[in-house]
């Protein structure tokens, strides 16, 4: 049957039971069937099109929510109904009688979803694994645990995700525990916690999106685990420009002095340099840490320090070599995603670390494509091929200013030699003038090569670890049968922006693993000859040809004994390893801390065995500090992941054990960096008061 229900079942008003199911009725049931006085039971199922009448129709539709039915071949009950008139006529319906109709008719009102589903009416969603679902309620939540992340979206997820683990037990996702997942208008909607302000994201991070790894807007940048805002250096121009020239050249003045005259100047100018350029340095992270300035700027004067510093002084080159593995190794085993909840003391120590691991991350703010992953492997991968570039320049602009230098004073002798006899030459002659110059041109040339090669050997570790990241395999999300980059779990391994990030990868660990090693052991190969060739003729032009080459490789021979040629490339092959195991091996499991523990106790016993740095002086610094460096990362590396696996929270108070590991852990770093400033010092000082 079709249409309206009939009116002619009203004239029979003496019908107990009236079944009118299965057919395709339509409307609203019509107010004559309050004239029934012996109904017990109407029967209107399965008639689809009917729909309750939103007017007053003399029939009152009665629910008792205590008495909840469940729906068959449906995972939700609804309320047993019963049907009332409104309107009493001759007494005729002053009792209720039950009604069988779709829950349909009255729009599922008041339907509830059965225990393990939520959603509301008849929309009951199957509760996710590790999602909290009580069910039994007219609108029925699932409950998100601490530190998961609805995925593939937190609209119309499938599943649920474990975020990036915060060591010190701090949630990247969901930090309360309270976020929800609800439907609404046949869409499943997660993260109101209670039902006003989103709680996916850990509000401390300023972060958004998959798992919580995006920045909220343009107007932050990415920095370990979270977002910092950025500058508006709109306004502080002025500022920036002023303290960073100010910065820049009190460092180059100063290392000019130390490098030029560092033979001349006594004892206690050299001290006062060297602390001015210490404090220049201290002074510039302190208004990083104001915000008068960016952090870049901090980065790129450190950096700048180092270089200077490694430039005039080829007796701290071990030093300096073992300080850079130092940072550099502490950073990859403590990552950036370790939270010691200690802020400033954290802030610092990491501040100090990122700047020889080549992040620069606040360089975002000003140019924009260096946030997104591939601007970010980019700009590590081409770094050392543009400080090759400035260096040529700058060996090409020494060398020809110092041709331009000796002709001037060519003609200037030349204009002198009419006044003068020839039996009294007042200046030397031109042709031994030039052989001088050209030597010192050359020299120089050599000295700034050798810079390069400082620059990347210290680049090498930062940037293979990257590389591995890159191409390592991707981690499959199964919320969607969709893969993720394991170093940048937003970006799906897939698309051009994938493909672009993983050639420069294979291309990267090509060209600096490979080219690395070709290049240091042919640069040794070739200054063993030249030595050889030396020892051999023994005269002024192989002298200087193994003065040249002496400064090309000074930062790769000067640290070792004369038994330890290639020791440069065991250091080399020692990182690379330690690479491998910083990118493959999860830092929360077990066998991290037993690998790198194993691979670290290996290098130390390596190290006692060998002696491979020279001795300059009554202490052999570098074999002590480098000792001490191996054995703090193995602290770094077990404490770090110790805090993981207890679970410890980190916070100023309540804990004392994680308070006390995470003290440790950065009181230890500090110490050991100041050990090797003040190492570097001593070495720069006493040798340069032996020379006078």
């Amino acid at each position: 049957m079709e249409g309206q229900i009939p009116v002619v079942f009203s004239t029979i008003p003496y019908m107990e039971y009236v079944n009118m199911s299965n057919n395709n009725f339509t409307g609203f049931i019509p107010p004559s069937f309050s004239l029934f006085r012996s109904l017990h039971t109407l029967d209107l199922t399965n008639n689809k099109y009917m729909r309750m009448s939103l007017l007053n129709t003399g029939l009152q539709l009665v629910q008792d929510l205590n008495d909840m039915k469940r729906v068959l071949g449906t995972n939700y009950s609804c309320p047993v109904l019963y049907l009332k008139g409104t309107v009493s006529k001759k007494g005729y319906l002053n009792k209720k009688y039950y009604l069988k109709i779709d829950p349909i008719y009255y729009v599922f009102e008041n339907c509830t979803c059965h225990q393990e589903f939520y959603g509301h009416h008849n929309q009951c969603l199957h509760c996710f694994t590790y999602g909290r679902c009580d069910g039994n309620k007219i609108q029925s939540l699932m409950v998100i645990p601490r530190n998961m992340y609805p995925g593939p979206h937190h609209i119309n997820p499938t599943m649920l995700v474990n975020c990036t683990v915060i060591y010190g037990g701090e949630a990247l996702c969901n930090p309360s525990g309270n976020c929800t997942c609800q439907v609404e208008n046949g869409f499943t909607i997660c993260g109101k916690s209670n039902g006003t302000s989103s709680c996916l994201c850990n509000s401390i991070y300023n972060v958004k999106g998959r798992k919580c790894l995006e920045c909220l807007n343009s107007n932050y940048y990415r920095d370990g685990v979270g977002c910092h805002k950025c500058m508006n250096a709109s306004k502080q121009v002025p500022v920036i420009v002023v303290l960073s020239l100010a910065d820049f050249f009190i460092i180059l003045l100063t290392s000019f002095f130390l490098i030029r005259w560092k033979n001349r100047m006594s004892k206690k100018t050299n001290i006062i340099l060297n602390v001015l350029r210490m404090l220049t340095i201290l002074v510039n992270f302190i208004l990083c840490v104001l915000g008068f300035i960016p952090f870049w700027i901090f980065e790129f004067s450190a950096l700048l320090v180092l270089i200077t510093l490694v430039s005039g002084q080829s007796r701290c080159s071990g030093l300096i070599k073992t300080l850079v593995f130092y940072i550099q190794t502490t950073d990859g085993v403590i990552a950036a995603s370790a939270n010691l909840g200690i802020e400033w003391l954290y802030k610092f120590e990491y501040t100090i670390k990122k700047w020889l691991n080549f992040h620069f991350s606040s360089l975002g703010c000003q140019i924009s494509w260096l946030k997104e992953p591939i601007g970010h492997m980019i700009s590590m991968v081409i770094t050392p091929v543009l400080f090759l570039l400035l260096m040529s320049i700058i060996a090409f602009v020494g060398y020809h200013y110092l041709d331009y230098k000796i002709k001037k004073k060519m003609l200037h002798s030349s204009d002198l030699g009419d006044m003068v006899s020839e039996e009294q030459p007042l200046i030397p002659q031109p042709q031994q003038e030039m052989g001088s110059v050209e030597k010192k041109g050359t020299f120089f040339v050599y000295q700034c090569m050798g810079i390069v090669v400082f620059f990347l050997n210290t680049a090498f570790f930062p940037i293979i670890k990257s590389a591995i990241l890159v191409i390592v395999p991707c981690e499959e999300d199964p919320s969607q049968n969709i893969s993720y980059m394991a170093n940048f779990q937003w970006v799906e391994c897939k698309g051009a922006n994938y493909n672009s990030l993983f050639a420069t990868g294979v291309i990267a660990i090509t060209v600096y693993v490979l080219g690395t090693l070709i290049v240091f052991a042919f640069l040794l190969k070739k200054y063993k000859k030249v030595k050889q060739r030396d020892v051999r003729y023994n005269t002024e032009l192989s002298k200087f040809e193994l003065k040249c080459w002496s400064a090309l490789v000074s930062h790769l021979m000067n640290p070792y004994t004369e038994n330890n040629y290639y020791m440069e490339i065991v250091f080399v092959l020692q990182r690379i390893a330690l690479a491998l195991v910083l990118t493959l091996v999860p830092r929360t499991s077990l066998a991290f801390t037993l690998i790198v523990t194993s691979l670290l106790i290996a290098i130390l016993i390596f190290q006692v065995k060998r002696d491979p740095f020279q001795r300059f002086g009554r202490f052999n610094l570098e074999n002590i500090l480098y000792a001490v460096a191996l054995f703090s990362i193995m602290i770094n590396g077990i404490s770090v992941n110790f805090l993981y696996n207890t679970k410890q929270s980190i916070s100023l108070v309540g804990n004392f054990p994680g308070n006390l590991v995470a003290i440790m852990l950065v009181l230890l770093f500090i110490g050991i960096l100041i050990s090797y400033c003040l190492a570097i010092l001593y070495r720069n000082v006493s040798f340069q008061t032996k020379n006078e």
